[in-house]
């Protein structure tokens, strides 16, 4: 579909720079890099919406069964959720996320732990 409307957009300095480099960097213009960008946070939001959606209705357990408590560290709807998740944070929220599980006791995930 081709484009036809255009939007005036005020940025902070910083942040014009900021993606403007990130534009060069890929080949783009910083109006195609914004537009592509926003067209992907887009499907981002869409699938998380359907992700809580699956996650909200949640398995439905056998007759004279208990429901698990949790999703279990396997289940594809909720690896896919929190990858999405860590696609989208910006690295402060990472280290704000792990510094609370080291507080809890917990070991965050990383790429590198096995």
């Amino acid at each position: 579909m081709p484009v036809t409307q255009t939007i005036a957009l005020r940025l902070r300095s910083d942040v014009y720079t900021r993606y403007a480099a990130e534009a060069g960097a890929q080949g783009l213009g910083l109006a195609t890099y914004l537009r592509q960008r926003l067209e992907r946070e887009d499907g981002i939001l869409e699938e998380l919406v359907r992700l809580r959606r699956a996650i909200d209705q949640g398995p439905v357990p056998a007759p004279g069964t208990a429901a698990a408590a949790s999703p279990s560290s396997d289940d594809p709807v909720f690896l896919e959720l929190l990858l999405l998740l860590r696609g989208i944070a910006k690295p402060d929220g990472i280290r704000m996320a792990a510094g609370e599980l080291r507080r809890l006791g917990k070991e965050p995930w990383s790429p590198t732990a096995r």
